[in-house]
């Protein structure tokens, strides 16, 4: 299946990750959008309303708790699934996550295979439900 016109925005401060999963995305055929932080970020999701958000919590302005409220608040934005991708693996930080409107919580460092699967998963099947709500 042809993926070329879904968008997915990465928000990792980390250049050489976000350059990584930049990277598979695009030769899964995916437009990957790269942002470096959460302001940026936020601003891109306006711009490009992607197909996806790939977010990291531990970001040099906002952290990816704000940055998911704040897309999950907008109601042109509210519908885009977003996968938190972190070194945070504490109980308290997931459950915001979730609560946050996240649909996935994968751990850092990761496996680019499930990464990708759950990307998939996602963008072509467009779950309705959160987790938790």
């Amino acid at each position: 299946m042809l993926r070329h016109e879904k968008v997915i925005l990465v928000i990792e401060d980390e250049q050489y990750l976000n350059d990584l999963i930049c990277a598979e995305l695009a030769d899964d055929g995916y437009r990957p959008i790269p942002a470096y932080s959460g302001q940026q970020g936020l601003k891109l999701a306006g711009e490009v309303s992607p197909d996806l958000i790939l977010l990291d919590i531990g970001l040099p302005d906002v952290d990816g708790i704000h940055v998911s409220r704040e897309v999950n608040n907008d109601e042109l934005l509210k519908n885009i699934p977003i996968i938190f991708v972190t070194s945070k693996c504490d109980l308290q930080t997931k459950l915001a996550s979730f609560i946050s409107g996240a649909k996935r919580y994968i751990t850092k460092p990761f496996d680019s295979k499930y990464l990708l699967e759950q990307v998939r998963f996602l963008v072509d099947h467009k779950p309705e439900s959160r987790l938790f709500e």
